[in-house]
């Protein structure tokens, strides 16, 4: 009895310890959820999800209080690294949410072109697991048939005479 005790002991500790390693394995992701708050009011708005790992961050937004029909442009803006840059854009629905998905892998950031790239740091993303990551929602006004991919991927493009505005952000903490 005692035995067969030790060797279920064993065998749970073993597998205990294989799981625990797994869960530290350096190319796990770590996973990052916050609040998406309007930038005026600091009012919660959304939620935002960032998976980070050795190879880039993804980042997933569900957000509301939008203008329908609009287009908007997400940002990277990433501070350690004096990275700015575009993520992702979409148009707002029917009943002014708007879903976003964007990933920056690590690498060559593009040169600095004041529409699609705002600050290159050293050229590099290089520190996925450790920077502060914050995702900027940008307002573009309504779309512009012919140019609405310009719209979702540009900094100024379409932006009306009320210019564009950053509008949302959310910021992850390593």
């Amino acid at each position: 009895m005692r035995k067969s005790f030790l060797a279920v002991f064993s065998v749970l500790l073993l597998f205990t310890t294989a799981i625990l390693l797994e869960a530290q394995s350096p190319n796990a992701a770590d996973q990052d959820f916050t609040s998406v708050k309007v930038m005026a009011s600091g009012a919660v708005v959304g939620s935002a999800h960032l998976v980070r790992n050795d190879k880039g961050i993804t980042c997933v937004i569900q957000t509301s209080g939008l203008v329908p029909g609009d287009v908007y442009s997400v940002w990277w803006v990433i501070p350690n690294e004096a990275l700015i840059f575009n993520a992702t854009g979409g148009i707002a629905g029917g009943d002014g949410t708007g879903n976003f998905a964007g990933h920056a892998s690590v690498g060559p950031v593009g040169p600095v072109d004041g529409s699609v790239v705002l600050s290159n740091g050293d050229g590099l993303f290089d520190s996925p697991r450790s920077d502060t990551i914050t995702v900027i929602i940008r307002h573009h006004g309504p779309a512009i048939p012919g140019i609405i991919d310009q719209q979702k991927g540009s900094f100024n493009t379409g932006c009306g005479t009320g210019g564009c505005k950053n509008v949302q952000k959310a910021t992850f903490t390593p």
